[in-house]
């Protein structure tokens, strides 16, 4: 307690320290807590539902032989998996089933709701319960088709009616198919998914309101998350070994999956949003980035504090060698200066709560899209991860100046005069190896900021090989219509007949894939196979256009010809391939005429080669690539491209009420292609934001930290200063001395940072957009703009150097 109160005695005394040296543990302390914060919502933190500890994910992967078809996740099950896992799973009271959709909600004019459709069970076992009215039970959900229900949530209702509290037993319509509303749920019930839904709807309704291949029946699709509610008493680790007994014996059962060759593994993990194998594969790497990026400021942070504490002890030199002189220990001494420091970094701990609650609530408005179901109140395991933070802080930047501070000459230090000309500065190396630290950082952190930045100018400036401005697109979701094969080509055909004459308008195409909103690929080889490779397989994107798509867009061919409107119609085996997958099937020689197959009956025949484009990713031209005739149907929904003449961007507007006219009942979207190359270009601009601004900051305590180390250099040469000056040394020899000895700092840092930055820009290569991660102007501008802030740093020091009077310097103190 006496360390305490002398600490904070001794921090009062210097208030503009204290404050200096908060704020800027509180940014490093707060920036890193941030990201945490942001992580653990996704990953761990429990689910929003009561009594979230007795839940579990349920996850299940395949070894061996297997084929399944993918829907929404690798690690989900079929519909008779789970029910299989339901119906034998000991380890748990009761497991529910459910998946995220896009529902049409009919009215005036169709709009589009987030909508989950889960199993009976699913509100009880998550404990929720309702505003108005009630939710459906397992009983009235036995039989496909037999429930007819939804369930509102609380915000859905106030936006959509207003809080009428006599929408209990009245029907909505969705997908064109009239549903109950049983029920409202209780306000603050958002359910198990990161998107906020709408609408609650019985799984057994699914193929009711969107029929799709069959997925209640379909036993190898994995299209299902698997939440489970625990037994009392048994441990994750003991449902895991249960669960997997029988998904052993469900490989061999023929009335659970068409593949008795595979191996299920099945995992369980305490439920949150996000912890299957393939989203932490995903987002591992970026999150493991971020955390680096953020522990890297904070280590800056208490590099430039720990600058701090080395000024300010030794300007205590004099009060330490007299407590040391009558019998004090060092370690005592050590203790008390760490204190000191603890002190600091509780304060800015405590002041670091804002940053973490701002933080993660800033980056979650920057990424578009609906509501997001994450909580950013800091809990036990966010406050205990701060404390913990801060407290490795106040040892990082306490623990070497008080160890240095406390190695003194007490000869020198308890002499009235001033110590000998020439003898070395006491910390001048740890001072200097600190800085070197904050110059390292901030370099590669500028690095990756300016990469990001030159990847994103690059993406907006690149040839796309298609046209990119004055283009909108209408997106109509026919499928959730339950449009069939003949009134989707008539819907599609109004659209475009509709479309064609209007005032501005350059030409019409209809397209499944719109460029920068989506990919379709599967697996294609050449016809026939070489001997040397006999699959000769591989993985290609395909797109579904109108014949008059590569006129619209402006897409060149290197040889060959579009569809016909006759060939398109007559559903021909014909494809246009990129100049891409020509070069890899068949090198060197000519495309046109050649086959290639893709498991349909009959193999198609090349009739054109396009010019590569780039419709994927901006800035980087698509791989191998192939069109096949757009026929509208019920399967595959089309959209609309319109290529527009300059200035017409009020056209959005007439698109609207022409799709309107045409059916209310379905909805749509409508964007333009900056607005989806803008959407794509989105997490590179986030991760350009989180590095930009972390190395700026890093840069601005680098000018600080320099220009505290030179000045503190100054002022303990002054006297050595005034003799050379005396002796006839010029001022600017001097000044110059100064600022070489602030660039040769400086150069050490920037040289370990460019060893650190090239072997990480790598990770980066993913976002550069085809930028090379070793860029020369990106490092050349880095280097130059650090070597500036160095010099205006080292400069005001040593201008003052050269400044000192003689007379002065020389007078007895």
């Amino acid at each position: 307690m006496n360390d305490l109160k002398f600490a904070i005695r001794q921090l009062l005394k210097n208030p503009g320290f204290a404050v200096v040296a908060v704020l800027t543990l509180a940014l490093g302390i707060g920036a890193n807590a941030g990201i945490f914060s942001l992580l653990y919502a996704i990953v761990w933190r429990p689910l929003p539902v009561k009594d979230p500890a007795g839940l579990v994910n349920l996850h299940q992967g395949f070894f061996g032989k297997n084929s399944r078809y993918v829907y929404h996740g690798l690690y989900r099950v079929s519909y008779p998996e789970y029910l299989n896992y339901r119906d034998r799973g000991a380890a748990v009271a009761d497991l529910i089933a459910f998946e995220e959709s896009k529902l049409t909600v009919g009215g005036a004019e169709a709009s589009t709701l987030n909508a989950v459709f889960a199993t009976g069970n699913y509100f009880s076992v998550l404990g929720a319960t309702t505003e108005l009215g009630r939710a459906w039970s397992a009983a009235e959900c036995a039989a496909p088709g037999a429930c007819p229900f939804a369930v509102l949530s609380y915000d859905f209702w106030q936006r959509q009616y207003g809080g009428d509290r006599g929408v209990i037993g009245r029907t909505i319509s969705l997908n064109r198919q009239p549903i109950t509303i049983l029920g409202i749920a209780a306000r603050g019930f958002r359910g198990v998914d990161i998107t906020v839904p709408d609408v609650w709807v019985p799984l057994l309704m699914r193929e009711q309101l969107v029929p799709e291949l069959g997925q209640l029946t379909a036993r190898d699709f994995s299209w299902l998350r698997v939440i489970g509610r625990l037994k009392p008493g048994v441990s994750a680790g003991q449902a895991r070994q249960a669960f997997n007994v029988i998904a052993a014996q469900s490989d061999l059962d023929v009335t659970i999956t068409t593949h008795p060759e595979r191996k299920a593994n099945v995992q369980i993990k305490p439920a949150a949003f996000f912890n299957s194998p393939e989203e932490l594969g995903h987002g591992l790497p970026i999150a493991a980035v971020a955390m680096t990026m953020v522990c890297l400021v904070l280590l800056a942070v208490c590099a430039n504090v720990s600058n701090l504490f080395l000024a300010r002890a030794a300007a205590r030199g004099r009060e330490i060698g007299i407590r040391l002189a009558l019998g004090a220990s060092r370690g005592r001494l050590v203790r008390q200066l760490l204190t000191e420091s603890f002190i600091l970094s509780a304060v800015a701990g405590v002041a670091a709560l804002a940053v973490v609650m701002a933080l993660p609530r800033l980056w979650v408005a920057w990424i578009p899209g609906p509501p997001i179901n994450l909580s950013f109140t800091p809990n036990a395991v966010v406050l205990g991860y701060c404390a913990t933070v801060s407290l490795l802080a106040g040892i990082a930047l306490g623990l070497a100046p008080a160890l240095q501070s406390t190695r003194l000459d007490l000869n020198s230090i308890l002499a009235t005069q001033s110590p000998l000309l020439g003898r070395r500065i006491a910390g001048a190396r740890l001072r200097h190896v600190l800085v070197v630290t904050q110059v390292t950082i901030s370099f590669v952190l500028l690095i990756a900021a300016g990469l990001l930045v030159r990847g994103l100018q690059r993406a907006l400036t690149a040839n796309l090989g298609l046209e990119r401005d004055n283009v909108f697109v209408l997106s109509p979701d026919t499928k959730a219509s339950r449009y069939n094969a003949a009134r989707a080509s008539a819907y599609y055909s109004q659209l475009t007949e509709r479309f064609s004459p209007l005032p501005g308008v350059k030409a019409v195409a209809l397209a499944a894939v719109v460029p920068f909103a989506g990919s379709r690929n599967e697996m294609a080889a050449p016809e026939p196979t070489t001997a040397a490779d006999p699959s000769g397989r591989m993985l290609v994107n395909v797109n579904f256009v109108s014949s008059n798509y590569f006129e619209t867009l402006g897409i060149g061919f290197v040889r060959g010809r579009p569809f016909t409107e006759a060939e398109a119609q007559s559903r021909l085996p014909l494809a246009i391939v990129s100049q891409a997958m020509a070069d890899r099937f068949w090198p060197g020689a000519d495309p046109i005429g050649r086959g290639f197959s893709n498991g349909d009956p009959q193999p198609y025949e090349v009739i054109g080669v396009a010019r590569n484009v780039s419709s994927l990713s901006p800035g980087q031209m698509d791989g191998p690539f192939y069109y096949r005739a757009a026929i509208p149907s019920g399967e595959i929904a089309l959209s609309l491209i319109v290529h527009a003449v300059p200035g017409r961007s009020d056209l959005t507007k007439t698109m609207r009420e022409l799709a309107t006219a045409l059916d209310p009942n379905v909805a749509f979207s409508i964007r333009s292609f900056a607005e989806n190359i803008d959407l794509a270009l989105r997490p590179a601009e986030l991760a350009a934001l989180l590095a930009g601004s972390l190395g700026l900051l890093v840069v601005g305590l680098v000018a600080v930290g320099l220009y505290g180390v030179m000045a503190y250099v100054v002022s303990q040469r002054t006297k050595e200063i005034g003799v050379r000056i005396a002796l006839g040394t010029p001022p600017a020899r001097v000044q110059r001395q100064f600022v070489a000895e602030g660039v040769r700092v400086v150069g050490s840092g920037v040289a370990i940072g460019l060893v650190l930055a090239i072997g990480s820009s790598r990770v980066l290569v993913r976002v550069l957009f085809g930028l090379s991660p070793l860029d020369p102007l990106t490092f050349t501008v880095v280097l130059l703009a650090l070597i500036a802030v160095a010099l205006l740093a080292c400069w005001l020091p040593a201008r003052r150097a050269a400044r000192v009077d003689p007379m002065v310097a020389l007078r007895t103190e």
